[in-house]
């Protein structure tokens, strides 16, 4: 069922399977659910059906989601999902349509995405999200870049999505060199930049990450990392009833 960003830093689950029988983190009764999974040939398939009861004010909610994808090539594979959420006795609704596709031509080198869009009552536009990774993962080297455009409606209701409204580009660059004297094994200088704005490209977040790592042969490790990190506040941020970060620009490392 998982149509999800690869790499380091959880951006969206489309499907999450606790958004079903939970609900503001209390439990809600399930009537019955059926499930299908499974391969056939290049066919992989995954299909499930669940019923919630009424609780308190909420009404019962039914939660539909099928999952295909389709071996290609070796390693590569393309596909898709389908999420709905539809209330019994309510007009509400919530939709999330999907293609995806993971594609391997070298087995160094993969390119990874997908394209989704939700649907809701009271969202009608800018309810779109797409994800691209373009990796190079040999063992001398780790080169990826990521791009990720998550519009301001987009309202994947039965995913996991913790920030809307952004676009992030991601670029990492590792080299691991093996010396082979002074008792090192390996060595990962590393440089991982990640930048975030909001919809018109204003700034919100930008972490620029620098490693150098030295790994040694009797199993002990010496690791140096600086982050230089800038963060746009735009509201006032509660840590606890008695800290709260004001509104503001903030660079710190």
């Amino acid at each position: 069922f998982s149509v999800k960003s690869q790499g380091i830093g959880r951006l969206a689950d489309l499907f999450f399977t606790r958004r079903v029988g939970l609900a503001n983190g209390q439990a809600v009764p399930i009537i019955a659910g059926t499930r299908l999974t499974g391969k056939v040939n290049r066919n992989n398939i995954a299909v499930m059906n669940i019923q919630t009861q009424e609780a308190g004010s909420r009404p019962g909610e039914n939660f539909f989601v099928a999952r295909y994808s389709r071996d290609i090539f070796a390693r590569s594979k393309v596909g898709g999902i389908i999420v709905n959420k539809e209330a019994i006795g309510d007009a509400h609704y919530n939709r999330t349509f999907a293609i995806d596709t993971s594609l391997a031509p070298h087995p160094f080198l993969s390119v990874t995405g997908f394209i989704a869009k939700t649907e809701s009552p009271d969202l009608t536009n800018e309810d779109m999200m797409g994800h691209l990774q373009l990796s190079w993962l040999s063992p001398g080297f780790r080169v990826y870049s990521e791009y990720t455009d998550i519009q301001d409606n987009f309202n994947a209701e039965v995913g996991f999505v913790p920030r809307i409204g952004i676009r992030r580009s991601k670029l990492h660059v590792q080299w691991n060199p093996r010396p082979g004297k002074w008792g090192i094994r390996s060595m990962s200088p590393m440089m991982n930049l990640e930048y975030t704005t909001d919809q018109h490209n204003r700034l919100l977040t930008r972490r620029i990450h620098n490693m150098i790592g030295t790994y040694f042969e009797d199993g002990s490790s010496f690791i140096f990392w600086y982050n230089d990190i800038f963060e746009q506040l735009d509201f006032p941020f509660l840590i606890t009833p008695e800290i709260t970060i004001p509104a503001g620009t903030y660079r710190f490392g």
